[in-house]
């Protein structure tokens, strides 16, 4: 992500400095034509009218060519600056890829719901890392999230979240995180919001869900439905094999086959043999 924000900024530094060079090469050329009528006796084709009228109409050709430029560069700065950011929400799961919550069943039933099913705590498999990504060049401000808790119950207290729904005994069934208005996502570049702690969560009806909305000043809410699995020791360890790691694995970066990395190599495996000799000396 980085490199491609990287790659983009100096795509729109070359844009702009051509722009910059465009204004300068166009004033330049019609500040030239205008003096080369008045003084250099140039016609541009109007060789019949007199001196005052060619000026005239120079002058009249090359300030619709600059007020037309300048709209141009006018309306490349207001798209820029009213752009919408598009923002995706990202949840992180220890053992489920990303928004495919998947978890693991406590041996025993939930004590706060009869016959209910809970999330067990097993190694923190419900602490959840959620990410607002901006998928865009433009900078989103005050930017908020909304999750809804369908068909579960239990919730405890969530640091850095505020309950803005709560059904009877269930608890709260909707929290809510606000980054404020001095907030803002850079585009191409994303925020880690506070985790969310699912541990005893119980299963109360059917078809658990998370639903996640994401907002931002200007920009249309944004809905993603996560449906939550719940599964028995045995299913869920089934689950565990048969899931493929491979996106949890990013791709090794290709190093160098210089003569400097060869040298670095050669020396190590040098230093590697050394102290396995010194240590033979003292092993009986």
């Amino acid at each position: 992500m980085l490199a491609r924000a990287r790659e983009r900024l100096k795509a729109a530094a070359k844009i702009r400095w051509l722009v910059v060079a465009a204004t300068i090469l166009l004033t330049a050329s019609t500040a030239l034509a205008i003096l080369g009528t008045a003084f250099w006796g140039w016609h541009f084709g109007l060789g019949h009218a007199d001196l005052a009228s060619r000026i005239n109409t120079v002058v009249a050709v090359c300030a619709f060519i600059l007020v037309t430029a300048t709209l141009f560069v006018a309306l490349i700065a207001y798209l820029a600056a009213t752009g919408q950011p598009v923002l995706e929400a990202e949840l992180s799961f220890s053992f489920a890829q990303p928004n495919r919550p998947v978890f693991q069943a406590s041996k025993e039933l939930s004590p706060k719901f009869k016959d209910c099913r809970a999330i067990s705590p097993w190694r923190e498999q419900a602490q959840i890392q959620i990410n607002i990504y901006n998928r865009s060049r433009y900078s989103a401000r005050n930017p908020g999230m909304r999750i809804h808790l369908w068909g579960l119950g239990g919730l405890s207290d969530q640091p850095g979240w505020t309950v803005i729904n709560t059904l009877g005994d269930r608890g709260p069934s909707a929290i809510q995180w606000d980054g404020g208005a001095d907030f803002l996502i850079h585009g191409n570049w994303s925020r880690v919001l506070p985790r969310l702690d699912l541990t005893d969560v119980a299963v109360v009806g059917n078809n658990p869900a998370l639903m996640v909305i994401v907002a931002a000043d200007g920009v249309k809410p944004k809905e993603l439905k996560l449906p939550v699995r719940v599964l028995d020791y045995d299913d869920f360890w089934d689950y565990i094999n048969n899931l493929d790691w491979s996106w949890s694995m990013p791709d090794r970066p290709k190093q160098p086959r210089g003569l400097k990395t060869r040298l670095a190599n050669y020396r190590k495996m040098r230093r590697r043999r050394r102290g396995k000799a010194i240590w033979r000396d003292f092993l009986p």
